[in-house]
């Protein structure tokens, strides 16, 4: 629940962003504001929306060319939305997503990179901006979108000892290649057609060697894995 619009000042720590990125650097007593909306997160979801468990330390990037680090924040795949937890009382704040380009953490063993994409909307046609991963960078560019929707059936848990039924949340994720140079955003699935069908003049020569190698694509890891491959054998060379 959206309750009133927050706005804190916070102090710049230090400055660096997404490598791909290049940013003015603050000094350390510069003074720059995070803006957005306190939020209230429901209580009758079954699994957490947020992709990490716990908030964690990361950078957060602004259009305006300001970088704010060792914020804590969760991304919410739900609402598709980046929230921060502000320093002074400790609230979870919904940041205004229009001011921000890009922001990343370290989890799992990895720093996950996250910046605004433009896709179209389901519904209208019309781009939309959201907040995308960036999991491979190489001749091409894969992102992908880490989205959940509410599924029909709901379950009966125990709250304060008395049952409640509950929604149950669908993690979905959604992926997408960029061509460097072209301005548009295509929707990929980790499979080989999908993958083949990107590259029609290279056809026969990936699906040789796709098959020769005995090469899988059914899941991310596998997705990622396989571009690697095919820009390190010179198939993508020219995209």
């Amino acid at each position: 629940m959206l309750v009133k619009t927050f706005h804190v000042l916070i102090i710049v720590f230090l400055s660096w962003c997404l490598t791909s990125f290049a940013q003015e650097i603050y000094p350390r007593d510069h003074e720059v504001m995070l803006t957005g909306e306190i939020y209230i997160p429901p209580a009758s979801l079954t699994s957490s929306p947020f992709l990490t468990p716990d908030w964690v330390k990361g950078v957060i990037s602004t259009r305006s060319g300001q970088n704010f680090a060792q914020q804590l924040m969760k991304y919410n795949r739900l609402l598709d939305e980046l929230f921060w937890l502000s320093p002074e009382k400790y609230q979870h704040i919904m940041l205004d997503k229009q001011k921000i380009r890009c922001f990343s953490f370290f989890s799992g063993g990895d720093t996950l990179w996250f910046e605004i994409i433009y896709i179209p909307d389901v519904i209208t046609g019309k781009q939309k901006p959201v907040y995308a991963q960036r999991i491979y960078e190489g001749s091409v560019l894969i992102y992908a979108i880490r989205s959940a929707r509410f599924s029909s059936r709901t379950e009966t848990v125990n709250v304060g000892g008395r049952p409640v039924r509950q929604q149950i949340l669908q993690k979905r994720d959604h992926y997408f290649l960029f061509h460097p140079g072209k301005d548009h955003y295509s929707p990929l699935r980790p499979d080989k057609r999908s993958v083949i069908r990107f590259f029609p003049e290279k056809e026969k020569e990936i699906k040789v060697f796709i098959r020769k190698n005995k090469m899988k694509i059914k899941n991310e890891n596998q997705l990622v894995e396989t571009f690697r491959i095919l820009d390190d054998q010179g198939f993508l060379d020219g995209k």
